[in-house]
């Protein structure tokens, strides 16, 4: 949710490996598989780099592309954007406050800033992380970064998504479409991908809300499974 590079928690030190181990896990026992799980971790790998505690940065260090994404930038003469990226409090309230897209007020924008390995933002990070929201150490635990991750995930994704592509323009409307076309091409795990045969890859099992719907137009393969599977 925040498109911008990011700085790690000074406090978790567990690896990017332990802590994709650890959202695997997590995930899985809530029933997130197959291409929900790929386009989670796609989306972490982007937003967070599998950093635990991670907060957005306020440093741009292309102004067109920050202008692209914030529109509250856009009347700003290059010298004045480099000013106000020496202050993140000052930066953040300019991009983030005022917003009725995210939900935030008057000088808002600063409590707003994405953080965690989703990099909750505006009104999704007061809802599931508020305790966060007012105090962004928070996010160092890493038990409840992967809590509000997830839930944020399961609730305003997996209901909305209808495949790995439409993950992205829920996180982040307001990246660049050249970015949002490439982000998941890129990110998608090939390994859990070549899974597909396999029946929870992609029916997520009952008392867990739907995975992404079967498109046959798109994937006629995934259906002829499906078909055999529910025979």
């Amino acid at each position: 949710m925040a498109p911008a590079l990011l700085k790690g928690s000074t406090e978790n030190k567990m690896s990017k490996e332990a802590v994709k181990l650890k959202l695997i896990a997590a995930a899985k026992a809530r029933g997130i598989k197959g291409e929900a799980l790929d386009s989670l971790l796609a989306t972490v790998k982007a937003e967070s780099d599998f950093v635990s505690g991670r907060e957005e940065s306020h440093r741009y260090k292309d102004f067109s592309r920050a202008k692209s994404i914030f529109k509250n930038l856009r009347g700003l003469s290059k010298e004045e954007f480099k000013q106000l990226q020496k202050d993140p409090k000052k930066f953040f309230n300019k991009v983030y406050s005022n917003r009725k897209d995210i939900g935030t007020g008057p000088e808002e924008g600063f409590k707003a800033r994405g953080m965690g390995l989703i990099q909750l933002t505006g009104s999704t990070k007061k809802k599931y992380a508020p305790e966060g929201y007012e105090n962004p150490a928070k996010f160092k635990n890493i038990d409840y970064d992967i809590k509000t991750t997830l839930d944020y995930y399961e609730n305003e994704i997996l209901n909305k998504a209808t495949n790995i592509e439409d993950v992205t323009n829920i996180v982040n409307p307001n990246l660049p479409q050249k970015e949002k076309q490439k982000r998941f091409k890129k990110e998608v795990s090939k390994k859990q991908m070549k899974q597909d045969k396999d029946q929870e890859s992609f029916l997520r099992p009952s008392p867990i809300k739907k995975q992404f719907k079967i498109d046959t137009k798109k994937d006629r393969r995934k259906q002829q499974i499906l078909s055999k599977l529910l025979a």
